[in-house]
């Protein structure tokens, strides 16, 4: 009997170790992707995850398919029954991903019998649900009346949080005898310039009013206006210049507020209002501009909010300079957020079994272990361990994926039930750790025959006796467990 039961495990043994490496090849082999777009109802399904992988309905619930549980993961959830994919909450692309051009949700599908885990990806698509704005929606310009036809005054850009599309911007004037628009592509997107056409005339017009207006190419077109104010006032003929082309800023994740980020400095060679510069943002996002702070007369860029590394990796600021004339200059000002070990690792358990015989044999498998760490690097990467003196491992699955497995004998007499307790650690500085305990009952097989306690037992009987007497009381004892116990 014992031979069968040991000829058996091995059997189990064997196609664990095949169903562990066709997951771990179903997991490299492909991923799962999905697209949806965005600003769509809390509960909107994505897709059929069950029937993507091949899993028939009816075996859904049995296989126990679901998602791993992350922070990244918080829009996503599977129904447990029929394997459809949906969304939890209402996705704004924008707020998710801001400019990136691929807004990417990542899981990881778990299932089991046999133990699989699966890559899914579900792409957030762009529409057309904001509107050109500028920042400010009133720009203000003095230019000399001595200013010669030809010249430039650089108004920015309006900024569309969409994408793609919707976010290319074409831009109109209302029509003037004095100036015209001029777009220039550049690199990091479109220039608005307005061009003096004429000679202006301070005593003749001392002010001019017009309307800019930016339309997008999405469907249905959104547009944004801001009104230019426009002073004539005497010759001023420097523009304003940075010490510096670029400024390259790294900034710890962690850094208070108040902190002094940089200061940038521009001189103007004119003297008098003409030759005195004013600082300001321009091309900024919300985001940013309610973390930095600039100060108009000195420059100083503070910090006002809190960085986060795992949100936003890097700033791109763009200072401009302006001189009492109302030329411009601009620089730009890139802040690098360096990561700091905020973040301890999240340990995901799922159970195989709370309940194991005594006689299983080792590298039986308990349960099924992933480590998630939100930070980068070394910050990132951590060690999983198990606490020493008990007859079990942790076996290496995939990446951040554990098998917690026996890895020796049990012995439901010595020891009827464990508390395993799992550590993950990650290697920033100071390290971060989290710990997790699994509950396991031994079950008990008749491995223990009864002992009597005695070897020998003696009696003296005395004769006409009745039929029925008690000569002697034996008694044994069996150290297993309910029915294997009984005599």
């Amino acid at each position: 009997m014992g031979t069968t039961t040991k000829s058996g495990w091995q059997c189990v043994r064997q196609q664990l170790f095949l169903f562990l490496f066709y997951s771990l090849q179903c997991l490299t082999s492909g991923t799962i992707r999905y697209s949806v777009p965005e600003e769509l109802d809390r509960g909107s399904l994505v897709g059929n995850v069950a029937n993507d992988l091949g899993i028939p309905l009816k075996d859904v619930a049995a296989r126990r398919l679901r998602i791993t549980s992350t922070t990244k993961t918080r829009f996503l959830n599977i129904n447990l029954q029929t394997g459809d994919l949906y969304l939890t909450e209402r996705i704004d692309r924008e707020e998710l991903c801001d400019k990136t051009p691929s807004c990417i949700l990542t899981f990881e599908a778990v299932v089991e019998n046999p133990l699989q885990v699966f890559a899914g990806e579900v792409e957030i698509q762009d529409i057309n649900d904001n509107p050109p704005v500028f920042i400010p929606d009133k720009i203000t310009l003095s230019i000399i009346e001595m200013t010669s036809p030809g010249a430039r005054f650089r108004l920015g850009q309006a900024e569309d949080r969409d994408i793609g599309a919707n976010s290319l911007l074409q831009y109109q004037l209302n029509p003037s005898d004095y100036f015209y628009l001029n777009v220039v592509d550049r690199e990091r997107g479109k220039d608005v310039e307005l061009v003096l056409n004429n000679t202006l005339d301070h005593e003749t017009h001392s002010n001019h009013v017009f309307i800019l207006t930016a339309k997008d190419n999405g469907i249905p077109r959104r547009s944004g206006t801001a009104q230019i104010h426009i002073s004539v006032v005497d010759v001023n003929d420097n523009t304003p210049e940075f010490s510096q082309a670029v400024y390259r800023i790294s900034l710890r994740e962690g850094s208070p507020k108040d902190t002094l980020i940089a200061k940038v400095s521009a001189t103007d060679r004119d003297r008098g209002p003409n030759g005195e510069v004013r600082y300001s943002f321009k091309k900024l996002t919300e985001t940013a501009r309610s973390l930095f702070k600039l100060d108009p007369v000195s420059g100083e860029i503070i910090l006002e909010g809190t960085l986060d590394y795992e949100e936003v990796k890097r700033y791109e600021l763009t200072v401009e300079a302006k001189d009492g004339g109302g030329l411009t200059a601009d620089t730009d000002v890139l802040v690098e957020i360096l990561d700091d070990n905020d973040n301890a690792p999240q340990i995901t358990i799922s159970t195989v079994s709370n309940e194991m015989s005594e006689d299983a044999v080792a590298g039986s498998v308990i349960a099924f272990i992933n480590i998630v760490d939100l930070d980068s690097s070394n910050n990132g990467e951590t060690n999983c361990y198990l606490q020493e003196h008990v007859p079990f491992k942790l076996q290496p699955l995939y990446r951040n994926y554990y098998t917690l497995e026996l890895n020796g004998s049990l012995d439901r007499e010595k020891v009827p039930e464990y508390n395993i307790t799992i550590t993950a650690v990650d290697k920033g500085f100071p390290p971060l750790s989290s710990v997790k305990t699994i509950f396991l009952k031994i079950s008990d097989i008749n491995d223990n025959p009864p002992q009597f306690y005695k070897a020998m037992y003696t009696a003296y009987v005395k004769e006409n006796n009745p039929p029925g007497h008690v000569i002697l009381t034996v008694e044994a004892k069996d150290t297993d467990w309910k029915q294997n116990a009984q005599a």
